[in-house]
């Protein structure tokens, strides 16, 4: 696909005022990497296959097409070009991978077991899941199935791993101490630590925020229903957000960390949720007779554009950008630091100049990425 950016800068110079002059920018042949979509199960085709949908809830697609037996457990590749998910179709539950649009699809587990909860390593290069040899154990593999190795080691249940975002710990659900509860560890399978220390009631699901601070997961503390709760990382601040008499499950951060899907049965079946982090602003997605659940949200990669622009006095106003790792810009991304302004794709934006400026020191670049950092 090929997506071109106009941005029009005048700049003035004068003694003390920048003078402007015309600039074009231009992005040409960069591959949409990530758009931010909810990947669920959904079992509205007669069996569990893997949908994917705009944040909205809109355009809500089959890509997994598999009408012959059960796709579930999706997450996101860090990059947001892959998916990977379980899946029944070998006769055994093993987990496989596909690409974004569903194509491509292929089992790299392929070790005889039952194997399911995959997620991504943050750099994209190992996989962690479950996998049941005497227990339900967590293991981790490379991305391509090679180098399964076992983390757990306990005869019961340790299921649900989530990676932090540094990959240098695992979250996840154990019941060795009797119930459920949310442990972590280290990436190697040391340090095993109880973390939400509730001994009344389940804890399960666990999911790190995106800067690495919080987690989220989903306890029966509250009674016989669950709910959305989250925590410190290091288990203290343990807060009831989702606060419904209903069934609150899979929770499951945005990549800005700003809002949590989850699936909750509500409004009588089992339907896919948005809300903000504190628990505000509790949005329906889907509408089906039937289930849909595990939602898990498309990471928008860092998107980066590396602008060398021409000498123009001691200021210079960029002129010719081409960007990293064929990757596009995001939207609206707007850059207070040295008055930086990035367009959104394929639009020619009207600047104010007053307020933004594409300005750099002469003989210098800037690296510009998805959340406003410079480097």
């Amino acid at each position: 696909m090929t997506i071109t950016h106009h941005l029009k800068i005048f700049v003035c110079l004068s003694v003390f005022v920048l003078i402007f002059t015309l600039s074009t920018l231009t992005i040409q042949n960069a591959e949409a990497v990530s758009n931010g979509k909810i990947a669920f199960t959904s079992f509205r085709d007669g069996n569990g296959e893997i949908y994917a949908m705009n944040a909205n809830g809109s355009g809500q697609t089959n890509i997994s097409n598999n009408s012959t037996v059960f796709d579930h457990d999706p997450s996101w590749s860090p990059d947001g070009t892959k998916i990977v998910f379980a899946s029944l179709r070998n006769g055994n539950n093993d987990i496989y991978t596909m690409n974004a649009n569903g194509t491509g699809q292929t089992n790299i587990s392929n070790n005889g077991m039952i194997n399911y909860d995959p997620s991504w390593s943050p750099d994209g290069t190992k996989i962690a899941f479950v996998s049941i040899i005497s227990s339900d154990e967590i293991y981790t593999m490379n991305a391509n199935g090679t180098g399964q190795t076992r983390l757990t080691n306990n005869f019961v249940f340790d299921i649900d791993p989530s990676w932090s975002p540094d990959g240098t710990k695992i979250v996840f659900t154990s019941n060795r101490d009797g119930n459920f509860e949310i442990y972590t560890m280290n990436a190697n399978g040391t340090g095993q630590t109880n973390i939400s220390n509730n001994s009344t009631a389940f804890d399960v699901q666990p999911s790190w925020s995106p800067d690495g601070t919080k987690i989220v997961f989903s306890s029966a503390r509250d009674g016989n229903f669950n709910q959305i709760y989250t925590m410190n990382a290091n288990g203290t601040g343990q807060t009831n957000i989702s606060n419904i008499v209903a069934t609150d499950i899979d929770p499951s951060w945005s990549p800005d960390g700003t809002k949590i899907v989850f699936a909750s049965n509500r409004d009588g079946g089992d339907e896919i949720y948005i809300m903000n982090a504190d628990g505000t602003g509790q949005t329906r997605l889907t509408n089906n007779d039937t289930s849909d659940a595990d939602p898990n949200w498309q990471p928008i990669p860092d998107t980066a554009f590396f602008c060398s622009p021409p000498t123009f006095g001691d200021w210079i106003v960029s002129s010719s950008c081409t960007l990293a790792n064929n990757v596009v810009a995001p939207e609206n991304v707007i850059v207070q630091n040295n008055s930086i302004l990035v367009i959104p794709s394929g639009k020619t934006v009207d600047v104010n100049f007053a307020t933004k400026h594409l300005l750099v020191k002469s003989g210098s670049g800037v690296l510009i990425k998805s959340g406003g950092k410079i480097f």
